[in-house]
């Protein structure tokens, strides 16, 4: 028979060697597989695999940042500021790439999110220098601009934002309100649909949607986007109200008065710091002609928060005049002057806060007009604020010696609209 051919040792050894060599090329392509996809593709992703991602060595900046967007989506902020730190660290310095741009705007527009001025003028501005289209970026000064109380800007910067990505759900929302702030209700409503059609299980959109529509005097329709808020939060008292108030919006005969009156006493009863229901009631009241009832109402609205609105003192000295009390007209009329005067004030300290952020006096000056609109939660940090770079200043150490004092006293916040610390 003919001699069989044998395979020099050494042609064996290496085909052994190559072999196992493919092999593991084989399990690193299959482990890194995910290493190059888009960020489209991660956020198609399931959670559990994009957190198992996140734990390999090689993730990188996208990884972290998709599954940052992930956990905002979910409601789980710490994991999602987590991760979007990871990813802001994983990006190389001076980086300019298109995902750099994206992870900057992401952030920037968090951050505005968060009232954090300061971090999202920086993360927005490195996104903007990367990209003028940037969506996350726009929609962060969208909101930045609202907050200014400049409107026009808002709007401008939110329609480019939604134009760009036609998907982004809060965006919309952010615009709807934005014409709602504007007092374009008709331009708001599309907006705010568009938002409920990408995020129909969103109960505030549903809340703008029926506030928009009462404006646009269709008390029908917001009373079905109410329902639709108050569905998705049964447990919520507010929402569960909402219908309610539509109903009353929308009564127009003595039977709809007499049977809402009655549903409003009741709801009051359950609820009597809801100085919302007590606005319809007494919107009820002056529809038909309860005057009397209607200047209760009112009065004990702006006992509890006397900087809640304009139009509730305009509507108390409409009903002051109805009655026949000049003099109590003429009384509310100076503190609706005073009212509009404060908020003013605000709008412009506010303005001059944002354009020079290490002003001390600025900042105690806004903390003060806060104190006496009520507004303690924003009024203290800024007074804080002011103390620590400025804490020789007489004016602002005995400001904050006095708020100290007081909170000792009561263990706790001022309440909404007390005088008692506020400058002689």
């Amino acid at each position: 028979p003919p001699a069989t051919a044998k395979t020099p040792p050494r042609l064996k050894t290496l085909l052994v060697i190559v072999g196992f060599l493919l092999i593991v090329l084989a399990v690193v392509t299959y482990q890194n597989r995910d290493d190059n996809l888009s960020e489209e593709q991660l956020l198609a992703k399931p959670i559990g695999e994009l957190k198992r991602l996140t734990d390999q060595p090689s993730a990188d900046a996208l990884v972290y940042y998709v599954y940052a967007r992930k956990m905002f989506e979910t409601g789980d902020a710490d994991t999602a500021k987590e991760m979007l730190g990871k990813a802001l660290k994983a990006l190389p310095n001076s980086d300019t790439s298109e995902v750099a741009g994206r992870i900057f705007g992401f952030a920037g527009y968090q951050a505005v999110n968060a009232n954090n001025a300061s971090f999202a003028e920086r993360c927005l501005g490195s996104a903007e220098r990367i990209s003028k289209s940037n969506p996350f970026a726009l929609a962060g000064r969208g909101i930045l601009a609202m907050k200014q109380q400049r409107k026009m800007d808002a709007i401008e910067a939110l329609s480019k934002a939604v134009q760009i990505d036609p998907k982004f759900a809060d965006a919309w929302k952010q615009l709807g309100r934005a014409y709602i702030t504007a007092g374009e209700p008709e331009e708001a409503l599309p907006a705010l649909k568009a938002a409920a059609q990408l995020s129909p299980n969103d109960a505030n959109i549903h809340t703008d949607i029926g506030q928009v529509c009462l404006l646009l005097k269709r008390p029908d329709e917001a009373e079905a986007a109410y329902q639709v808020a108050a569905n998705l939060k049964p447990d919520d008292a507010y929402l569960a109200s909402l219908p309610l108030r539509a109903r009353a919006f929308a009564a127009r005969t003595e039977d709809d008065y007499q049977k809402l009156e009655g549903q409003l006493q009741n709801a009051l009863t359950l609820s009597s710091g809801d100085d919302g229901l007590r606005a319809e009631l007494a919107g009820l009241y002056i529809r038909f002609h309860r005057f009397a009832e209607a200047k209760k109402e009112l009065e004990t609205i702006l006992r509890h928060t006397p900087f809640i609105s304009v139009s509730c003192w305009e509507n108390l000295y409409i009903v002051c005049q109805r009655l026949g009390d000049t003099s109590a007209a003429q009384n509310v009329y100076k503190q609706l002057k005073n009212v509009i005067d404060t908020k003013a004030l605000s709008y412009s300290l506010i303005e001059r806060a944002q354009l020079h952020p290490d002003d001390a006096h600025t900042l105690f000056r806004l903390s003060v007009v806060f104190m006496q609109m009520g507004k303690r939660d924003q009024a203290l940090p800024l007074l804080a604020r002011a103390y620590k770079m400025a804490p020789n200043d007489p004016e602002i150490s005995q400001m904050m010696q006095r708020v100290q004092e007081f909170m000792n006293r009561q263990q706790g916040s001022p309440p909404a609209g007390d005088s008692s610390i506020l400058p002689r």
